[in-house]
């Protein structure tokens, strides 16, 4: 059976199996915290999808935001479900380590590794801004590029526009590093819909994203209840659709969000 180039979700947004997904993308999401201090921090959760081609459950792809002491961790973790499984063993898995400056997530350290029993790939990424550098490490292979201010990650870009959606506004346009080489990423409202899932039916915003000028090959459904946590991504590649669904939800603290217009 061959298998399509990576692709990414939650990265590039949602990240995933092999050839099959992402990023984390994932991905995938941006809630408000109710403190005091942090009316502009994300909450805790931990999220489950379910990834299809043409209808055909291939993965399953489980995100999680956490925090360790004065830092958060953005993780995804994706692997093939049966029959698949037994063809096919990737194991993906997406970190981005990052802390708040001035309210906006910033990225300190990204990995992405993708193995099974015959092959190894790793993508290292370290955010140097005292000196305004960028690393990137690809199976031991280094270079570095210089480092734009409010730069993210492949996985923490999602995060960035749940952000800026929950407290109102689309910035339409986030500097990511993908590649090595800062890309640009476009979010453009689309319309807005109700969305069955397993954890309910939901009205979403409709989200189309593109990067490098190149038209549109992922759609993303962001439900204002869950602070424009995804709820469900399309992905376009070669004439075929990969679409993640979620299965599950645990978010400890609910949020109160602003409509994004």
């Amino acid at each position: 059976m061959k298998m399509a180039r990576q692709i990414s979700f939650f990265a590039y947004p949602l990240r995933s199996i092999s050839a099959y997904l992402p990023t984390q993308l994932i991905l995938l999401s941006g809630l408000l915290l109710l403190s005091a201090q942090a009316s502009a921090e994300l909450p805790l959760f931990s999220a489950e999808y379910k990834l299809t081609r043409r209808a055909i459950p291939i993965a399953t792809v489980k995100l999680s935001l956490t925090r360790q002491n004065d830092r958060y961790l953005l993780e995804s973790k994706s692997e093939p479900v049966a029959p698949l499984s037994w063809v096919r063993e990737d194991l993906v898995v997406e970190k981005s380590y990052w802390q708040y400056h001035d309210q906006f997530p910033r990225p300190n350290h990204y990995r992405y590794i993708r193995s099974n029993r015959n092959s190894h790939y790793e993508v290292v990424v370290d955010f140097n801004w005292k000196n305004h550098q960028l690393t990137t490490t690809t199976n031991g292979d280094s270079w570095k590029t210089r480092l734009a201010e409010k730069t993210v990650d492949k996985a923490l870009v999602q995060l960035a526009l749940m952000r800026d959606l929950a407290q109102g506004r689309i910035e339409n346009s986030y500097a990511v590093a993908d590649g090595g080489h800062p890309k640009i990423y476009h979010f453009s409202k689309v319309g807005e819909e109700q969305v069955a899932s397993k954890i309910g039916t939901l009205d979403a915003l409709k989200i189309a994203r593109s990067k490098s000028g190149k038209p549109s090959n992922t759609t993303l459904w962001l439900a204002p209840k869950l602070n424009f946590l995804p709820i469900r991504i399309d992905k376009t590649r070669d004439g075929t659709t990969y679409s993640m669904s979620i299965i599950k939800l645990s978010m400890p603290q609910p949020a109160t969000t602003k409509r994004s217009n």
